[in-house]
């Protein structure tokens, strides 16, 4: 597997929002070329984006995609989320034109990370949306993402570059440790600028199906009644989801993940797992400085960040750099449940159901 380097990528500062970069002129770009040559030749290729790492094959090379779940060993009945780089790409995915109160919606947040559901045109094959009537679509603000899919002229399906079920990637170094020897290419764009995959939402009920890197409140401004959906509340939809993490164990390293309240009851487990085997080796992934006051219960720990923001940005790295230490538990306090902190908690939440 064959790293390609790009120009460096930078976050673009007194934006609109804070997931947009600076623009980079990729139109005589060497490493796009090659990667463009090997998408129509119905490979696969591992593209960065702002949320987390892509696995992208051409969404309308129903063979290409099939070479996606391989890789991953991605189970056949999670659906794709298929990338675009312009709304001229987006009206060949969809069954019916947009309606003008769904684009308003649309450029208020894209490009960027929100996928939306829209019933499918008959371009898109059922291999993509696994027999699904819906297609989940997005458009990345990562330059590269953007550049590569407008130069191949052609939507991107593309899941988290990862073996399935493994933190999501968000460097190149984490693609190649779990995908090295499988695929030809990794564009390697630096580190991702959010960490979290992004928020899906039905647009037609105005639920979010699964948060991310838009919040909830972010949306209310556009989308006053929109909801979170509840877990459980319609088994036939998670049973045979359209988009994906709602089915499957995600996000998981191969360590035990607890989750704890506070603090307290988090070292209060630490001292009480010592106490069982003097020899287990606890992973510790913290904010709160404080923690590192009992440096002798821990293995190796993991330092977060101090906002939610830096969490949801480190989180990921955070599990597979305890997990690539042996850690047999990685320990972890929760986070509040409301902005970005409502995507943290629903990955962690997902790593840690076994």
């Amino acid at each position: 597997t064959k790293i390609l380097e790009f120009p460096p990528v930078k976050r673009k500062t007194g934006g609109k929002h804070s997931y947009l970069y600076e623009e980079i002129d990729l139109s005589d770009n060497l490493n796009i070329k090659r990667a463009v040559k090997s998408l129509k030749e119905g490979s696969v290729v591992a593209i960065p984006t702002e949320t987390v790492y892509g696995l992208a094959a051409d969404a309308f090379q129903p063979e290409a995609v099939k070479k996606i779940f391989q890789v991953k060993n991605r189970p056949q009945d999670n659906p794709l989320i298929v990338h675009i780089s312009s709304f001229e790409m987006l009206e060949t995915l969809i069954a019916k034109p947009l309606l003008e109160k769904d684009r308003n919606i649309l450029e208020h947040f894209w490009p960027g990370p929100l996928t939306v559901l829209f019933e499918k045109s008959q371009n898109v094959d059922d291999i993509v949306t696994c027999g699904q009537s819906r297609v989940a679509v997005r458009m990345p603000s990562h330059p590269i993402a953007l550049g590569l899919i407008s130069q191949l002229g052609s939507p991107l399906a593309a899941p988290s570059a990862n073996l399935s079920g493994r933190p999501s990637p968000t460097t190149a170094a984490h693609v190649l440790k779990d995908l090295n020897g499988r695929i030809e290419y990794i564009l390697d764009g630096g580190s991702c600028l959010s960490g979290l995959e992004s928020t899906v939402l039905d647009i037609d009920s105005e639920t979010i199906l699964r948060p991310g890197g838009i919040t909830l409140e972010d949306l209310k401004e556009v989308l006053p009644n929109v909801k979170v959906y509840v877990k459980g509340t319609d088994e036939n939809m998670e049973n045979r989801p359209a988009t994906p993490g709602m089915k499957y164990r995600h996000y998981a390293p191969n360590a035990k993940v607890l989750i704890f309240e506070n603090k307290r009851d988090l070292i209060e487990h630490a001292v009480t797992l010592k106490n069982e085997d003097g020899g287990v080796r606890i992973g510790l992934m913290y904010s709160d400085e404080d923690l590192l006051e009992k440096r002798e219960l821990w293995h190796e720990i993991h330092y977060l960040g101090k906002t939610v923001d830096d969490v949801a940005f480190n989180l990921f790295d955070g599990l597979r750099s305890l997990d690539s230490f042996e850690s047999d538990v990685i320990l972890v306090v929760k986070v509040p449940a409301i902005g970005t902190g409502l995507a943290v908690m629903n990955r962690l939440e997902k790593a840690a159901s076994s």
